[in-house]
């Protein structure tokens, strides 16, 4: 090498070409074929199906979403209290569905650090707008203000006496 044997080698100073740098323990077979499947847009089921559960589940919240904008605000008459019921009884067949897919998705994923937990409804509901309770159980009187108000303000009292006699 140091007599120059190797200068004139077509290529020389430009990096390899894409085709050889591929896994070494997979034959040039599997390469080739892998590599048609991934130009043409194949996937492995588990990530096809990982786009079809994360899109479920977006548009199940897009659909929760819109349901809570068209009732308005708190408290709900009786029809729109039965509305959201009925869109959270949607919701929760949705997300039943969802986390069966999320099972087979579970057993074929190579990686167990790509593994899905569960979609639970009432967290999802949370996120949306919170879960609605019937409209007399929403509407605190100002009776019941005030006997929150004056608990607070004698348990600060104590608090503060303590603090002050330790």
């Amino acid at each position: 090498m140091a007599r120059g044997e190797f200068n004139d080698l077509p290529g020389k100073g430009k990096p390899f070409s894409p085709t050889t740098q591929h896994n070494p323990y997979i034959d040039s077979m599997t390469y080739r074929m892998n590599k048609m499947l991934i130009d043409n847009g194949f996937l492995p089921e588990w990530l096809m199906l990982e786009k079809e559960i994360r899109q479920n589940v977006r548009e199940a919240r897009e659909e929760l979403q819109l349901a809570r904008l068209k009732l308005g605000a708190e408290p709900f008459a009786e029809v729109e209290l039965r509305q959201w019921n009925s869109a959270k009884d949607n919701l929760t067949t949705l997300l039943a569905r969802v986390n069966k897919q999320i099972d087979k998705y579970n057993m074929i994923v190579p990686y167990l650090n790509k593994q899905l937990v569960h979609y639970n409804v009432d967290t999802e509901i949370s996120k949306v707008g919170g879960d609605v309770a019937p409209k007399h159980q929403i509407r605190n009187t100002p009776q019941q203000n005030s006997d929150h108000t004056n608990t607070m303000s004698l348990l600060n009292l104590f608090s503060f006496i303590f603090k002050k006699a330790s």
